[in-house]
C-alpha cells in the first residue's frame, strides 16, 4: 500500500508510507529489498526476516517536498530475484516546507575491487602474495553522512567517515594481510570482501560483496626457512623471483559502467611503469579485438586517456597488461580488464537536408523537395 499523506496533519507536512509483506516457503528467510520508482530512483537498502509462519510484515515513511505528487514504485528484491507490482500514487502535499525524498537517500556502493599486492615471499616451496589491496567507492544521492566500511573475511578492515552531495562519488581503500600458514593442501585461498555503508546512526543501508582467489606459485628454488616457515624475499632476488616481485598489482578505477569521458585511472601502478592497453569490443560470440589508430597502444604511470570517437556506442572491454604481457593473456597475475558503456551518438538537430542533384534523363527532372527539421518540434 501506498499512502501519500499524513492524516494527523495533512495541510501540512508530507509523507510517502509504504506497507508491505513477503511470503517465503521456509521459516526464518532474510529478505533484502530496495523500492524503485517509475524514473529509476531507488531507495536505501531494506532487510527483514520471515517469521514462524514464513511471513514479514514491514512499513517504511520518505518525507516529501510540498507539491503535486504522482508516479508509481514497486519493491524490487536484492539477495532474492523477485518483483511487486507497480502501485501507482497521486496526491497533494501542504506548502509547509520539508526536506525532500532525495535529501534522504543514501550513497550507492559503486565499486569493490581487490587485488595481490607486491611484495611477495617464499612459502613451501611456493611465491605467495602477502598482502591484497581493497578500494571501495560510492556515490552519493542526497546530502547526508555517515561511515563507509572495508571488511574481509567477516571482519572490518578499514573504517572511514563521509559527507557527501547528491551526484558526488567517493572512494576508500585499505589494505588486508593474506594468512598462508593456516591454508591446508593447495596452497590457495578464497576470501569474501565487503563494502558496507552505514549512515549517520550507524544502520546498514548499501553494501556490495565480492570473492577472490588468491594462489601461490610454485618456484624452482626456495632458502632456508625462517621462523614460522616463511623467508622473506632476499636484497637481491635473482631468477623467477626477479620476474615474479616485478609484476605489480593493479586495479582498474577508470573507464568502469557508462561513460562520457575518455579517462583512465589506475590504482597500484609505479609512475614510471608503462602498461600496454587493448580495447574490446563486445558482440554476440563474446569480446572482439578492436584496432583502431586512434587508439593509444600503452600508457605510463596512472593516468592515461583514449579517444571516444575511436569506438561506437555499446558495450566495451579495456584490458591494461603490465610489461611483458599482451591483450589475449587474462591471468590472474598479468591482465586486469573493466567493461564500461559508451551512449550511443545522436545527430545534431536543426539541419537542413539538401537533396542531391537528379540524373540524367530526357525533360526536366522532379522539382527538388526541402526538408527543413524545426528545433523543438516532436520533443
Amino acid at each position: 500500500m501506498v499512502q501519500g499523506y499524513d492524516p494527523i496533519n495533512f495541510a501540512g507536512k508530507c509523507q510517502m508510507k509504504l506497507n508491505g509483506s513477503i511470503i517465503s516457503n521456509v521459516p526464518g528467510v532474510d529478505v533484502t529489498f530496495r523500492y524503485v520508482d517509475g524514473t529509476g530512483k531507488e531507495s536505501d537498502l531494506k532487510s527483514v526476516t520471515t517469521n514462524a509462519n514464513r511471513s514479514a510484515t514491514f512499513e517504511h515513511k520518505y518525507p516529501l517536498g510540498p507539491g503535486h505528487k504522482t508516479g508509481k514504485v514497486r519493491i524490487v528484491g536484492q539477495n532474492f530475484n523477485f518483483t511487486s507490482n507497480w502501485k501507482d500514487y497521486d496526491f497533494e502535499c501542504g506548502a509547509e516546507p520539508t526536506n525532500d525524498l532525495q535529501t534522504f537517500l543514501p550513497p550507492k556502493a559503486t565499486l569493490l575491487q581487490v587485488g595481490a599486492m607486491a611484495p611477495e615471499f617464499q612459502y613451501k616451496g611456493h611465491i605467495c602474495p602477502v598482502k591484497a589491496k581493497m578500494i571501495g567507492g560510492y556515490k552519493g544521492r542526497g546530502k547526508v553522512s555517515g561511515k563507509a566500511v572495508l571488511a574481509a573475511k567477516g571482519q572490518p578492515k578499514v573504517m572511514k567517515s563521509y559527507s557527501i552531495e547528491d551526484g558526488q562519488t567517493k572512494y576508500i581503500d585499505g589494505e588486508f594481510v593474506l594468512p598462508w600458514q593456516s591454508v591446508q593442501g593447495s596452497l590457495q585461498q578464497t576470501v569474501n570482501f565487503e563494502l558496507i555503508i552505514l549512515n549517520a546512526q550507524g544502520a546498514q543501508v548499501d553494501y556490495m560483496k565480492k570473492s577472490v582467489n588468491f594462489a601461490c606459485t610454485k618456484t624452482a628454488a626456495v632458502g632456508k626457512l625462517g621462523v614460522g616457515g616463511v623467508t622473506p624475499p632476499p636484497t637481491q632476488p635473482t631468477g623467477k623471483t626477479v620476474a615474479t616481485q616485478a609484476k605489480q598489482k593493479i586495479v582498474i578505477l577508470a573507464p568502469r559502467n557508462r561513460i562520457r569521458n575518455g579517462k583512465i585511472r589506475l590504482s597500484g601502478a609505479k609512475p614510471d611503469q608503462v602498461h600496454s592497453l587493448v580495447f574490446l569490443r563486445k558482440t554476440k560470440n563474446g569480446y572482439k579485438l578492436h584496432s583502431s589508430a586512434q587508439l593509444p597502444q600503452q600508457m605510463t604511470g596512472a593516468k592515461g586517456s583514449f579517444n571516444l570517437n575511436a569506438l561506437s556506442g555499446g558495450d566495451w572491454q579495456l584490458r591494461v597488461c603490465p610489461p611483458g604481457g599482451n591483450g589475449q593473456f587474462t591471468g590472474p597475475q598479468q591482465c586486469k580488464h573493466a567493461n564500461f558503456y559508451l551512449p550511443k551518438k545522436t545527430k545534431p538537430l536543426g539541419k537542413v537536408k539538401t537533396p542531391g542533384k537528379p540524373g540524367p534523363g530526357p525533360g526536366p527532372g522532379p522539382k527538388p523537395k526541402v526538408y527543413k527539421i524545426v528545433p523543438g518540434a516532436g520533443s
